[in-house]
């Protein structure tokens, strides 16, 4: 709860100094604001302690389908599970004025993770495979729509 409250009051103290930097007169102004949350639509139980759970030769599909759900994608054989899931890294809020006007927003900056589960025939972990990188995800690639 402190983590969001803390966050809270560095939005608070953003806000209170872009008034003042419009109010001063006209100009932009770009900060970069390290943050460590989770993205807005992404799954939320996802921590490495729960990957670390998930041994080869140990876990099996149901202990996984109880953990996380519903896999992101699977091969109809059951034979694979992927989980895809963001966390936002930097948040960049922008704010450009002029004379009695001004707009701004936020552009987050997302760390894209992937976890993969691999099971055997009789339906153990055999192996797990996580991954993350920022951009857009292979996940996010296949499911966007066509321009």
């Amino acid at each position: 709860m402190q983590l969001n409250l803390a966050s809270q009051i560095r939005r608070g103290i953003l806000a209170v100094f872009l008034a003042g930097v419009v109010s001063i007169g006209a100009g932009c102004l770009v900060l970069p604001i390290p943050t460590n949350r989770v993205g807005e639509y992404s799954r939320k139980d996802v921590k490495p302690e729960v990957i670390e759970a998930f041994a080869p030769g140990r876990a099996t599909r149901e202990e996984v389908l109880l953990r996380l759900g519903e896999p992101d994608e699977f091969r109809a054989d059951g034979s694979e599970y992927r989980y895809h899931w963001e966390r936002v890294k930097w948040d960049i809020i922008w704010f450009v004025a002029a004379g009695n006007s001004g707009v701004g927003g936020d552009i987050p900056i997302n760390k894209n993770h992937n976890l993969v589960i691999n099971f055997d025939p009789a339906g153990v972990v055999s192996e797990r495979k996580a991954n993350a990188g920022f951009g857009e995800s292979e996940y996010e690639k296949q499911i966007r729509p066509p321009p």
